[in-house]
């Protein structure tokens, strides 16, 4: 038995969509490849477009940490406890009042307090780096960044 024929229910059939032999895969970058019908390839295209990384505005994620929403917000549990937590913030569901008064359930990340000046300086840094790559991130999964 072939390790292809292998990797499928001997009563069935491999997939149309698999090829024969590993090599018959079609490199990312190879874009004029005759295996690739039309349709195929504007889809990858697509796909490809959505994937790829638009330039950063200079400083957008300190001007993002610089916009006070604390007037906008408001925690939906006022008890003490967070709703979840980490390295060095706890984490608590609220609500987000927007312009036209329309309110959206976010999440609320509240710094843990500390007096080190170490450490207040790794949590700046991560905190930065946490936020830079936040702001450009889009997908139904992941909670929008609004602001610090």
């Amino acid at each position: 038995m072939s390790e292809q024929q292998a990797a499928f229910p001997l009563t069935e059939a491999p997939p149309s969509n698999v090829t024969e032999s590993p090599t018959d895969h079609t490199p990312p970058g190879d874009r004029g490849s005759p295996t690739m019908s039309p349709e195929e390839q504007g889809a990858f295209e697509t796909a490809e477009q959505q994937m790829t990384l638009q330039p950063r505005e200079k400083g957008k994620a300190r001007q993002m940490m610089n916009s006070n929403l604390a007037s906008r917000v408001t925690r939906e549990n006022t008890s003490v406890h967070a709703g979840h937590f980490g390295g060095y913030a706890n984490v608590f569901v609220g609500w987000f009042r927007d312009d036209d008064g329309t309110r959206t359930r976010v999440a609320i990340k509240v710094l843990q307090l500390v007096n080190e000046p170490d450490l207040i300086r790794e949590i700046k840094t991560n905190l930065i780096r946490e936020v830079t790559v936040w702001i450009d991130l889009d997908h139904p999964n992941i909670l929008k960044f609004l602001g610090a």
